[in-house]
């Protein structure tokens, strides 16, 4: 991601880029109280196709209204916008907007259809249809506009996010709410009143009218307990010729905060024209299990999901990391309730990317103790000989030691946003335990070493054709995709589960995998009549009778 400024419409803009290399391009425009910054899981996953751009909106961020503020209109923001999009020079782009910014994208969509290809409104809507609404609603705004000026930024800020419309916010995780917390304190007051004096929903002209004018086709997003915004869209459906409603399951008003992946699944569709992926609600009720620094452990159904929790180094693993997945993994193989495990990563955009450099010393990974560790290693055997199918849930990249973690679970579900490849000898670093070997076994021995001497990434549908993974389904049906295999690997026998595991690692697993096999085959065979008959002989103080037991050819 990079920033600069922009000077277009009056305004000098300042505009964050993801990928601008790329060919075709997707536009965002946030919403109140945010900046750019608001769509960086967004736009940094889309950006794996597209060139990506957000523009902080006049008022916010480092973009603010050029003096005397009396002379700005709602119309002149929209017209600043066009020239903009004008100066930057990309041809008709993807306009996606959020709330305010939807709004602001609607309007511009109608005046300049030049410029936008394609239209995604989020929570947005075409304004209040009656002048009397629109003045009341000014003044409320105007009087909302003076308590930010007068009582500060922290004071609002707090009564803002308490708004019912926000409430669903509550169930984000706590270091997504502490960051879209700290953008929205970061926010100038007199910013923040201006935006609402000039583009405020009471200060926009009604688009109502208008939006059976609209020749851009158009996706309309809105989260299912949006009520007020779910009518509204429907509405704007109704009216909107070109135009389909997507109503996105467990999500609120700030779908773009709530479900990212769930957006990013429905705009990829849309710029596909593709139909919209069924997204599903039928996910387990997941439990956490234990308090961890750098994981999550959860349970539910029969099934345990261990997630790497570091996406601020894209889920790269330290010694405290793998510790506390090992001792996930020792949970979940000793619960007789667990029947299956899925590992993921925290995110849209990393399942893991393997070890974090940044701690890595002379002899290993330097954890809190001053030990230099390898850890991983043992973490790797451990999954291998775990009596219980694993499953590797990835979105986003797969390199360096998180492509081995994948590597080794029994299955891979992918996201269509995944990206796997290796990154050893590009940091001075290689795996040549089951990273190469078992590689090798999978996508023979010419490939397996053109992913490690080149140092490439290849796509979801590259490491499908490879044999890497087992299936790509879009980044919004990922975890239904993964739990429904998960159930459906739930109602078959688990003991012939675990002795089918340990025959597929013997052939490659040396005498290790050998001995695995062996044991189960020695469980199995304790369970039968005829090992107990030897036990019970023996408790009993007599000789066994084995004479019973039929030698089958």
């Amino acid at each position: 991601m990079n920033a600069r400024w922009v000077e277009a419409g009056g305004l000098r803009w300042r505009v964050r880029g993801w990928n601008e290399a790329a060919g075709e391009t997707v536009v965002f425009l946030h919403g109140f109280t945010w900046d750019a910054r608001a769509w960086e899981a967004i736009a940094s996953t889309l950006s794996m196709r597209y060139a990506c751009i957000a523009p902080d909106l006049p008022g916010h961020g480092g973009t603010a209204f050029a003096a005397p503020i009396e002379s700005w209109t709602f119309e002149r923001v929209v017209n600043a916008l066009g020239a903009l999009l004008d100066a930057l020079g990309r041809g008709p782009v993807t306009l996606v907007g959020y709330s305010m910014g939807g709004r602001l994208a609607l309007a511009l969509a109608l005046r300049r259809p030049d410029l936008v290809e394609r239209l995604v409104l989020v929570g947005a809507s075409p304004g209040l249809e009656t002048s009397s609404d629109r003045e009341a609603r000014r003044a409320s705004d105007a009087a909302l506009a003076t308590a930010i000026v007068e009582e500060g930024i922290e004071r609002f800020i707090e009564r803002w996010s308490a708004l019912p419309l926000f409430a669903s916010m509550a169930s984000l995780a706590p270091e997504t709410r502490a960051a879209l917390h700290a953008q929205r304190m970061e926010q100038a007051p007199h910013g923040l009143a201006a935006s609402l004096a000039v583009v405020g929903t009471g200060s926009q002209p009604s688009l109502h009218d208008r939006l059976d004018t609209l020749t851009v086709p158009t996706l309309l997003v809105v989260g299912e307990q949006d009520e007020k915004f779910q009518a509204i869209a429907r509405l704007m459906q109704g009216r909107i010729p070109d135009s389909r409603l997507s109503v996105v399951p467990e999500a609120g008003h700030a779908v773009p905060f709530e479900r990212p992946e769930a957006l990013v699944s429905l705009i990829s569709s849309f710029l596909t024209d593709k139909e919209p992926p069924m997204i599903d609600v039928a996910l387990p009720a997941w439990k956490s299990v234990q308090d961890f620094t750098d994981i999550r452990y959860e349970k539910a159904e029969g099934i345990a999901k261990i997630t790497i929790n570091r996406p601020e180094v894209r889920n790269a693993f330290r010694p405290q990391t793998l510790m506390e997945m090992t001792a996930a993994f020792t949970d979940a193989r000793e619960d007789p309730e667990v029947g299956v495990i899925i590992l993921t990563g925290e995110g849209p955009l990393a399942f893991c990317s393997g070890g974090d450099q940044r701690i890595r010393g002379n002899e290993g990974y330097v954890g809190f103790d001053g030990v230099p560790r390898l850890n991983v290693l043992d973490l790797q055997k451990q999954i291998r000989s775990m009596p219980k199918p694993v499953i590797a849930m990835v979105a986003g990249y797969a390199v360096g030691g998180g492509h081995v973690l994948h590597l080794v679970c029994d299955l891979t579900i992918a996201a269509d946003n995944a990206r796997f490849g290796q990154t050893g000898p590009r940091v001075g670093s290689f795996d040549g335990g089951f990273g190469a070997s078992y590689l090798a076994d999978i996508v023979g021995q010419k490939k397996a070493r053109e992913i490690w001497f080149l140092c490439r990434q290849y796509d979801a549908e590259e490491a499908l054709d490879m044999g890497l993974i087992n299936k790509i389904v879009p980044l919004a049906e990922l975890e239904a995709e993964t739990v429904a295999w998960c159930r459906q690997i739930l109602e078959h026998s688990p003991l012939a589960l675990r002795l089918l595991k340990s025959s597929f690692n013997a052939g490659i697993d040396g005498q290790v995998g050998v001995q695995e096999l062996a044991g189960n085959a020695t469980l199995l065979y304790y369970m039968s009549e005829e090992a107990q008959e030897g036990r019970n002989a023996y408790v009993e103080k007599r000789k066994p009778n084995f004479s019973r037991f039929p030698r089958r050819p």
